[in-house]
């Protein structure tokens, strides 16, 4: 049984491409995320714990709208049949990597932060919301691509990080990490809780 083909069979199912593209937005938001909350701490004398607080808030709040930015994104280049050299190509992937990490320097600046409003409770709300937009816009969607994928055959051709394999190991480690990241937050607050 070669390994080769049954990952490059894997990677060419546009359910796959699908999980790897929420992926690798998902991976921006933490990194750009924990970036700001680090320059904040170093450069700053704020609260920590308010910075990582608001961090969780942003987050959230950012993440529910850009689920279905990257299912509407999808959905088009599929449609295009230009799949996936939108998300490896470099120019774009800085682009949204300034795009997130501006939007959190903007918002997290120590001027927003206030305990008056009950944070505890936006972010109980915002979770909700995420949870919500998670399943509408990825779960749902992924199930049904999977599906389709199954009944028709359907895959993707040419994809520009198949000719090599650093390319492919990221977007296999893009599609698995969030599934990883959320699974071992749920059995932490299960075990701790």
């Amino acid at each position: 049984m070669n390994i080769n083909k049954i990952v490059l069979s894997i990677a060419k199912r546009p359910s796959f491409n699908l999980l790897a593209f929420q992926g690798m937005f998902f991976i921006f938001f933490l990194l750009t995320g924990e970036l700001v909350v680090q320059e904040l701490g170093i450069f700053g004398k704020w609260d920590y714990a308010a910075i990582r607080v608001f961090q969780i808030i942003y987050t959230l709040l950012f993440g529910i709208p850009t689920v279905l930015y990257t299912l509407i994104i999808f959905i088009i280049d599929l449609l295009c049949k230009k799949h996936f050299c939108l998300l490896w190509n470099k120019y774009t992937v800085l682009f949204h990597f300034l795009v997130i990490y501006i939007l959190f320097s903007v918002l997290m600046l120590p001027e927003s932060y206030d305990f008056s409003g009950a944070p505890g409770m936006a972010i109980v709300f915002l979770f909700f919301g995420a949870i919500i937009s998670i399943i509408s816009f990825s779960i749902i969607p992924l199930i049904i691509t999977f599906i389709t994928e199954q009944i028709r055959g359907t895959r993707i051709e040419n994809l520009p990080y198949l000719d090599s394999k650093l390319k492919l190991t990221s977007v296999v480690f893009c599609a698995i990490f969030p599934v990883v990241f959320w699974s071992f937050l749920a059995l932490y607050t299960l075990i701790n809780s």
